[in-house]
């Protein structure tokens, strides 16, 4: 269980900094002690409890959008960063990480958005000098490799 809270605590640090960073930290070793006790899980549990209610995980926006759309449909929520962590182009199924600059943002998020309204971001205008995602810069990943098992709310 300490393992899989460290490479969790460690992932989560790395994405809420940047999409390079996660990607990167993927193939990091993480150093880890094989002595369990509850003041370290504490500890681990402490150092990312406020970037955990900065985060938010959502599954199947439409795999097309890129981070620059994600942030400029949702403008009205002062987004730090949005990437996928997770796809299958052949499936259409995908998880996109999503930061805030605050936890209230990200709150809200969580509480208003029911994925209701993805069909209406696929008829987002092209914007010609954006960003790309790491799918769209022809980055390889293994997809096997996801962020960790949940972000909890």
């Amino acid at each position: 269980m300490m393992r899989k809270f460290q490479r969790y605590s460690k992932n989560l640090y790395n994405a809420f900094q940047s999409s390079e960073r996660y990607f990167e930290g993927l193939n990091e070793r993480t150093d880890i002690t094989n002595e369990t006790n509850v003041s370290q899980l504490l500890n681990i549990h402490e150092s990312i409890r406020e970037l955990e209610s900065k985060s938010v995980v959502v599954w199947n926006l439409p795999t097309q959008l890129r981070s620059y759309d994600v942030l400029n449909y949702f403008w009205f929520y002062n987004i730090r960063s949005s990437f996928k962590i997770y796809w299958d182009d052949e499936m259409k199924r995908n998880l996109r990480f999503i930061s805030f600059e605050n936890s209230d943002d990200a709150y809200r998020f969580k509480r208003n958005y029911h994925g209701l309204l993805a069909k209406e971001l696929l008829n987002l205008p092209k914007s010609g000098g954006a960003i790309d995602d790491a799918t769209e810069t022809g980055s390889e990943m293994d997809t096997s490799k996801v962020l960790v098992d949940y972000l909890s709310e």
